[in-house]
């Protein structure tokens, strides 16, 4: 049994459904969803950190895909940290800027 070390530091059973559903999402054809999944299954190791099998993942994905740039964008936003409130502020500022900022800022993203 592989376990991954989440980035809270938890420790979860390595589930193949959620990469599956996570590079299906992606825009990921079937085909390449299982050579990544098996050359992914060759690198897992007990307390692997979920980061790196990001990275695995990713690096078996650019060399498959054209649409890697969805899966990297989950992970620009979880690097923006665990609160999301940065992202948040930042969007909250566009808006401001916008149109719909002045009706839709307050509602949404209320400041701190």
């Amino acid at each position: 049994m592989i376990r991954v070390q989440k980035a809270d530091g938890m420790l979860e059973v390595f589930d193949e459904f959620k990469v599956r559903s996570s590079l299906k999402r992606a825009g990921v054809d079937d085909i390449s969803v299982n050579n990544i999944l098996t050359n992914l299954k060759d690198r897992l190791y007990d307390g692997i950190p979920s980061d790196k099998i990001y990275r695995s993942i990713y690096q078996l994905f650019s060399k498959q895909s054209k649409t890697n740039y969805r899966y990297n964008l989950k992970r620009a936003i979880m690097d923006l940290g665990p609160t999301g409130y940065p992202f948040e502020h930042f969007v909250a500022g566009v808006l401001m800027k916008s149109r719909l900022g002045n009706r839709f800022s307050a509602v949404a993203f209320p400041m701190r």
